[in-house]
């Protein structure tokens, strides 16, 4: 199994919205049974930014995100719907043909990214647990936002998926490590950054 990930693009990790809408469903269907259901705002995130070739379906997830007044179970199961009508609009081919502007985010220093690191190795954590690793991009790139703050650690991030392209179990321990020492042992001063909205 070769991820084929890219990281030439400088808005991040080449990743098709399709792996994106899959890994939300999957979640989503999951967070639902769970005792405390509400999805983490960096998951909301990619949402919006796997949609972002569909105005309409981006739209009106935004606003079930933002304003609804329906029940939580209600919220998840409508993004589902979202979610899996963007699946048949075709957003990969779309998104290819018609990429979305980025427009330049807010100024996020080391809380942001911390906050999007911790996601990335929760979210690795459970893949190796499942033994799953068909949304390892994912993991890959919350790992790439999360470590624009940190160059070095990002380089060595980024080789590491590179060696480890065709055994995405080592991109997600090795990745994980690296995550780890990104956020526990942070040998330098961190930088402010500017994170763009994902693009494809």
């Amino acid at each position: 199994m070769n991820t084929n990930i890219d990281f030439t693009d400088p808005d991040g990790p080449g990743i098709q919205p399709s792996v994106i809408l899959n890994f939300l469903i999957k979640r989503c269907n999951e967070i639902i049974q769970s005792e405390n259901p509400k999805v983490p705002a960096v998951l909301q995130a990619l949402g919006l930014s796997a949609l972002a070739s569909d105005k309409e379906l981006c739209e009106k997830y935004r606003k079930i995100i933002s304003y609804s007044s329906d029940t939580k179970e209600d919220v998840f199961r409508s993004s589902i719907d979202i979610f899996q009508s963007a699946l048949e609009h075709d957003l990969d081919r779309r998104s290819s043909q018609n990429p979305p502007l980025a427009e330049e985010g807010p100024e996020m220093g080391e809380k942001f990214c911390r906050h999007v690191m911790m996601r990335a190795i929760r979210e690795g954590r459970q893949m190796l647990e499942e033994g799953d690793f068909r949304f390892v991009q994912v993991f890959v790139l919350l790992g790439w936002i999360g470590l624009q703050c940190d160059p070095a650690r990002l380089a060595e991030f980024e080789a590491t998926c590179h060696s480890f392209a065709d055994d995405p179990e080592k991109i997600l321990t090795r990745g994980r490590d690296v995550l780890k020492d990104a956020i526990f042992r942070r040998g330098t001063k961190s930088q402010s950054c500017v994170i763009n909205p994902i693009s494809n």
